[in-house]
């Protein structure tokens, strides 16, 4: 006879690994940004952008700007897209740098 775990044990741990897996946290941002930041492929101009926000997120001076979005995944994404794609001649403008 086949036994099945009970429906509410495993919906526990898989809550459990959603809640883990949904947000960064600081240190896999820090990680995250300075492995970014050794790509031969970037300029300086997009160095430059990408160290702001690195500064912007260690100060914790972004969150005047994204609120908690870098500590999700897709959204972090978004953010560096955004900081290193000119929209109009112009890369984003973080809170903490006079860069754009």
């Amino acid at each position: 006879m086949l036994r099945f775990p009970s429906s509410r044990r495993s919906t526990r741990r898989v809550v459990k690994r959603a809640v883990r897996t949904g947000a960064l946290e600081p240190v896999e941002i820090a990680t995250l940004l300075s492995q970014i930041l050794s790509a031969p492929s970037l300029n300086d101009s997009e160095r430059k952008q990408l160290r702001s926000l690195q500064e912007a997120i260690e100060t914790s001076a972004i969150e005047q700007f994204y609120g908690n979005l870098p500590e999700h995944p897709l959204f972090l994404r978004f953010i560096i897209d955004e900081v290193l794609t000119p929209v109009f001649g112009r890369a984003t403008v973080l809170p903490c740098s006079g860069i754009g």
